[in-house]
């Protein structure tokens, strides 16, 4: 099973379960944050989640205890020269002192700006007992499912910040880099008393392995039967429509659409053809269609695109146009 390890506090898991919003995409090998601006296809690979596992530890009432999560991807990610797997530790890995390195898009400090490049840090683990001690001052428990580190350069503290939640802890162990924590909590940002903290893998290894296996069920209730009624696709959400030719379009299409729309179209991946796009027209950048993970919005729509997952229509509450229409790319009988 192709996966994702990452935080459970990055999920709506109720959302996620009652509306079957199958819209979560995991990027390998982005390096560069925009929504509006396709992943380079050079040095990326786009998934569909088709679920989530969530740690059965996990609780909101129980704050950050056990905070793990698993994505199952839609199909397998190759490796490349960019796409490159970490291993998972040994059950009895301690890796205290141990030289790693974190990675994300989270604020370069508290309260700042976010970064659109990926950042890349140093950090080494410390000692359970002292970063227990230290945030009890604080009144906060660090629990045997969590792990500490921190670093130093030029004179400033090197830590995780906001946004960076879920990202890795990776270490090098015996010539292979190890996913030792996850990104998950911590007081303020770079403040050399209060370390990040972080998830520790060694403490839910059992449910990862049990996950990966086959052996538990995510709670989510997985993809529901569609009807696609012959067609390649069929709208399973929102105000979305579908003609007898088959074709899909926005709400009020060809006038405007309304705000605040939410569409989910189900693909009939067995059965998709090449995109045709007979129309589109959308308040860029906001207003988009998501197709393969990709946003289209503007004037740019889905042209020639053989959509591999469900697709996704948001609109947000300003500005409308006049829509879309999309068609399959039927071969034509000579």
């Amino acid at each position: 099973m192709a996966s994702q390890p990452t935080s459970a506090r990055c999920f709506d898991l109720q959302t996620f379960r009652v509306q079957g919003v199958f819209q979560y995409c995991v990027v390998a090998g982005g390096w560069q944050q925009d929504t509006h601006v396709k992943p380079a296809a050079e040095t990326s690979e786009v998934r569909g989640v088709s679920q989530v596992f969530a740690h059965p530890a996990f609780s909101q009432e129980t704050p950050f205890d056990s905070d793990f999560a698993l994505l199952q991807l839609d199909r397998p990610v190759p490796e490349t020269s960019c796409i490159g797997p970490a291993c998972l530790p040994s059950d009895d890995f301690e890796g205290v002192g141990s030289m790693c390195e974190i990675t994300g898009w989270g604020m370069q400090q508290s309260g700042g700006d976010m970064p659109s490049i990926l950042q890349q840090a140093v950090v080494t683990t410390v000692a359970h007992d002292r970063c227990e001690a230290n945030y009890a001052k604080a009144n906060r428990t660090v629990t045997n499912s969590m792990i500490c580190a921190a670093g130093t350069s030029g004179g400033g503290v090197v830590d995780a910040c906001q946004g960076d939640s879920g990202g890795p802890l990776v270490c090098l162990h015996r010539d292979r880099f190890v996913v030792v924590g996850v990104t998950s909590w911590g007081l303020g940002c770079g403040d050399a008393h209060y370390p990040g903290v972080y998830s520790r893998v060694t403490a839910g290894l059992d449910w990862i392995r049990d996950v990966l296996a086959g052996r538990l069920r995510s709670p989510d209730r997985g993809r529901p039967e569609v009807d696609f009624k012959g067609h390649m696709w069929a709208v399973v959400a929102g105000p979305c429509g579908i003609d007898q030719d088959g074709c899909i379009h926005s709400s009020g299409f060809p006038s405007q659409y309304q705000s605040l729309e939410k569409c989910r179209i189900a693909v009939n991946v067995s059965a998709a053809l090449p995109i045709r796009v007979q129309s589109f027209a959308t308040e860029g950048p906001y207003d988009h269609l998501e197709v393969n993970c990709v946003p289209y919005s503007g004037r740019q729509g889905p042209q020639g695109i053989v959509p591999n997952a469900d697709i996704f229509w948001l609109s947000d509450g300003t500005l409308q146009d006049t829509g879309w229409k999309l068609c399959p790319d039927t071969p034509r009988l000579i």
